[in-house]
């Protein structure tokens, strides 16, 4: 959820014409409190921010897939990038940590989109 939110976020900032959706392999019922803390905290609307799992469907015309940790090999067709993040920090620990952490990617990868612009 909160790569999905900067990356949107910082996408349009940059002029770049791309969404994100979060999902995950193994999603909880309801956003965590820690998470849902920390994006209200940073300004982001959580009110419709529903986990979801990943199926075949969302990835179709997808540019990459970002996963952090899990395979989703499964779900993803061979042609879809898939750029792993699995050593990011805990959101439940320390959500100022992880959010530091997964905006510097996010960051990195609009810089590398742009560039492919």
């Amino acid at each position: 959820m909160i790569a999905a939110q900067y990356f949107e976020q910082l996408a349009h900032k940059s002029g770049l014409a791309f969404t994100a959706i979060s999902r995950g392999t193994d999603p909880e019922r309801q956003l965590n409190e820690a998470t849902k803390k920390g994006l209200m905290k940073d300004g982001f609307d959580v009110s419709r921010l529903t986990p979801r799992r990943l199926i075949a469907a969302d990835t179709e015309g997808a540019a990459m897939v970002i996963s952090f940790g899990p395979d989703v090999s499964p779900v993803t067709k061979p042609d879809v990038k898939v750029e792993q993040w699995p050593y990011t920090p805990s959101v439940t620990e320390d959500y100022d940590r992880a959010r530091n952490y997964i905006v510097e990617r996010v960051q990195i990868l609009i810089r590398n989109l742009k560039d492919k612009k």
